[in-house]
């Protein structure tokens, strides 16, 4: 037995089983649960590391749990490091070979970065006053500081146990992680998928409404879920444009194209162009990493890139001049068309008169009936299209010889395009319709007529393609069809003036030289501009106040106009009700004030359909006064069954500047029942989980380097530009440009980068654990071909 690892694994296990035996929702469950990913990882290192990755974006249950400190992903990550190195320990894999062995510059520049973070900690506790350990401490306390290092030590952690399995198994180890990195951007996409169609709808892009997947730490802003797109999206690319198989490829498209929905329905400025940056370095990265023929050259090479960056060019011009007359219907029509055309070959054989004959005459019937149907017919005009574009589709894949037929076929799918608008827009929509259709007919003419003209026919190109033409649809819809993101890039100068302003404002607050070199100390940001702006603009605040065990809540109304969107709410998923709703607490107020009291459909930051009271509390004269309110309205839905809405309880204080003391909160239906857990706040935080829905200043730097010369000051950011600029260049042209991995890592480092330029991200520790495990990875990988020549353990083949 190996003692190092055995002793890691001892003390992994053994963190993970602690904290998970504190789990405030079920720790039977987590201790359980903690156990078999212990024991799957010792029997399946490399399909746990990629697990991590995959439940990165979901697993996470603050909102329910009160936990902010520590959270689901840290015991899955300690649980899968204990029986990774349980593994280690017991067997004859080790960490060898060139793949894992990290020269001593980047051991050094780890090293000093690390002893960064653990000073900036230090420092950062002690701005708060000192250590002192609780669960539930939020943002202004202490645990703060290490709510952010455990990130980097996280990702430190598992960092060995990946290159282990890589030096046994590099190809098997690889395809893990592409996988792992995958699946966490699909599972985030669905979390998006439900939460639009819960509260908003797929299509609307109208509504004031960004999407935060599951990423509660964006209960106060941030840019969580645009981090984690940015890192997973170009890993989706390169798996589509490495898949070999039907599956394979209808896998990674169908992925991409929810990630692309997620992209856009974040309505942020930084993820448009962070994310199409990224994936332009991983194409063009993987396009070097090893010699390719043409057909196995991602897109088909030079000529199957311009080829597809016309089409998308030509698809959103056209969808852009169709969609204000035909909407959404005669968009998909149009997408239908071009899809069609991909499929598309040059005819082969004589043109006698007779085929030209019978193949003009087939086609004119068809027409005929596709006219026929769409007059006749309710709704005729999309059966007519469907039928259309179904048969050319199948004609394509089940008959590729038989070009005349699908040349018919796409004949009168485009007729079908100025059917569906005249159904959808009237004559109106059908003119503006008309030079598109004859911008088909000519395109479809040119490819069937000219042999010369020819673009990749393998399925992988097809696939990007399409899946290429449906996000540039997408982008139109969501510029056309709402006014709300047209208005955010509106606004873009005026933003940019005042993230500047804000970023001389936080830096303003480093008082010393001790400041400037090493930081106010992790997390430290939201604590000093609440001390800073608390008799200005300060957002409110919240504290437990009592002897553990006989605790009571404290909340302080922000010193800024306190509308809807601005109070700190500290809220309760709780279950539907029945009303009449009542709402009974104790409270003690020195002054007259007002207490906001709410039960509403609620996601994370946007309320709906909610049952309200403004309560006026009088003074109390320093005594506990018990109270009652009736929450008036009708009861707050769940919605469908296949994107359930979900409910909270929030209380605030609604007066500027004021102090309230709440207690034994109690919320009841017409049955009576208590729906609040830890009421009387006997457990800390425990079920309770606060928010700012709309003002984010106060808590976030708003920049990556901004916030890290603020928490570690200039030392750290020196450091942790060395370490990325490092990844960096071993990915594009150091020793790591060949590894399959590098496109794909390189562009996710600079999609985070491009969108760290306007938000914090390290703020936020399940994104940055993603990002520093990409940035040791990249330092340490090296190419296949110098992997060879370095003597490499094969004793056992990571699974």
């Amino acid at each position: 037995m190996k003692p190092v690892p055995a002793v890691l694994a001892t003390v992994c296990l053994a963190c993970a089983l602690v904290a998970s035996m504190q789990h405030p929702l079920s720790h039977p469950v987590a201790v359980a649960a903690c156990i078999a990913a212990a024991a799957l990882t010792f029997r399946w290192p490399a399909n746990a590391l990629a697990g991590v990755l995959a439940l990165a974006p979901v697993l996470a249950f603050a909102p329910w749990s009160g936990w902010i400190t520590f959270e689901e992903l840290d015991l899955l990550v300690l649980a899968v490091a204990a029986g990774g190195y349980g593994r280690l320990a017991l067997r004859a894999q080790g960490v060898t070979g060139s793949s894992a062995r990290p020269s001593p510059l980047v051991w050094l520049a780890l090293l000093l970065f690390g002893a960064s973070v653990c000073l900036s900690a230090w420092r950062g506790v002690a701005d708060a006053g000192g250590f002192r350990f609780d669960w539930y401490q939020g943002y202004h306390e202490p645990m703060n500081s290490i709510r952010l290092a455990k990130s980097f030590f996280l990702a430190l952690l598992v960092t060995p146990l990946w290159l282990s399995m890589h030096a046994a198994s590099p190809s098997l180890t690889s395809r893990r992680l592409q996988d792992g990195m995958v699946l966490g951007l699909a599972a985030a996409s669905i979390a998006v998928l439900w939460e639009r169609l819960a509260f908003t709808g797929l299509l609307n892009f109208s509504t004031d409404y960004r999407t935060t997947a599951l990423f509660w730490e964006m209960h106060v802003g941030g840019a969580a879920l645009d981090g984690h797109l940015a890192l997973t999206v170009p890993f989706a690319v390169l798996a589509l444009s490495r898949a070999r198989t039907p599956w394979g490829l209808a896998g990674s498209t169908v992925v991409l194209l929810a990630g692309a929905y997620a992209c856009l329905t974040s309505f942020s400025r930084g993820v448009y162009a962070a994310v199409p940056l990224g994936v332009m370095l991983t194409l063009w990265l993987a396009s070097r990493t090893r010699p390719l023929s043409r057909s196995e050259t991602p897109g088909g090479g030079c000529r199957g890139w311009l080829a597809a960056g016309a089409l998308v060019l030509a698809f959103a011009a056209s969808a852009a001049w169709m969609f204000p007359s035909s909407g959404y219907r005669g968009m998909l029509a149009l997408l239908g068309a071009f899809v069609v055309l991909l499929r598309l070959e040059p005819v082969t054989g004589p043109a006698r008169p007779w085929r030209v004959a019978a193949g003009g005459a087939m086609t004119a019937g068809l027409i005929c009936a596709a006219v026929l149907t769409a007059w006749w017919m309710p709704k005729g005009a999309y059966v007519a299209y469907a039928v259309a574009c179904t048969a050319a589709l199948a004609v394509s894949v089940h008959r590729p010889g038989r070009q005349r037929i699908l040349v018919a076929c796409y004949l009168c799918v485009i007729v079908g395009i100025g059917l569906v608008a005249w159904h959808w827009g009237g004559m109106p929509a059908l003119q503006r319709a008309l030079p598109v259709m004859a911008l088909l007919v000519a395109a479809g003419a040119v490819r069937v007529v000219r042999s010369s003209m020819r673009w990749p026919a393998d399925l992988r190109w097809q696939a990007s393609t399409s899946a290429a033409l449906v996000v540039a649809g997408a982008m139109v819809a969501v510029l056309g069809g709402g006014a709300y993101m047209s208005d955010r890039f509106s606004t873009s100068s005026s933003d940019f003036s005042g993230r500047i302003t804000h970023w001389k404002e936080g830096l303003a607050l480093l008082d010393t030289p001790a400041d400037w070199a090493f930081g106010k100390g992790l997390g430290r940001y939201p604590a000093n501009h609440l001390l800073a702006h608390s008799s200005t603009d300060s957002p409110g605040d919240y504290r437990l106040r009592g002897e553990p065990g006989a605790q009571h809540l404290v909340l302080t109304g922000g010193k800024i106009p306190l509308g809807w969107g601005e109070l700190l709410r500290v809220s309760q998923r709780v279950s539907p009700l029945e009303p009449p709703a009542a709402v009974s607490f104790k409270v003690r107020s020195d002054r007259t004030q007002g207490l906001h009291l709410e039960v509403c459909e609620k996601h994370l930051l946007y309320n709906g359909n909610c049952l309200i009271k403004e309560v006026k509390i009088e003074p109390t004269d320093g005594e506990w006064r018990s109270m009652n309110a009736q929450l008036p309205g009708a009861s707050p839905s769940r919605g469908t069954w296949y994107a359930p809405r979900l409910i909270s309880f929030s209380v605030a204080n609604g007066t500027s500047g004021a102090l309230v003391e709440v207690d034994d909160l109690a919320l009841q239906g017409a049955d009576g029942r208590d729906l609040l857990a830890n009421g009387d706040f006997s457990r800390g935080m425990s079920h309770w989980f606060f928010s700012s829905d709309r003002n984010h200043m106060p808590w976030h730097l708003k920049n990556i380097a901004v916030h890290t010369l603020f928490d570690q000051g200039a030392v750290g950011l020196v450091l942790l530009a060395t370490l990325v600029l490092g990844a960096m260049w071993r990915l594009g042209i150091g020793s790591a440009r060949r590894h399959p991995l590098a496109p794909a890592i390189a562009g996710a480092l600079l999609g985070f980068a491009v969108v760290g330029m306007f938000d914090s991200l390290l703020d936020v520790p399940r994104v940055a654990f993603v990002f520093y495990l990409l940035v040791l990875l990249a330092l340490t990988l090296r190419s296949p071909r110098e992997d060879a020549r370095a003597p490499a353990h094969r004793a056992e083949t990571a699974r």
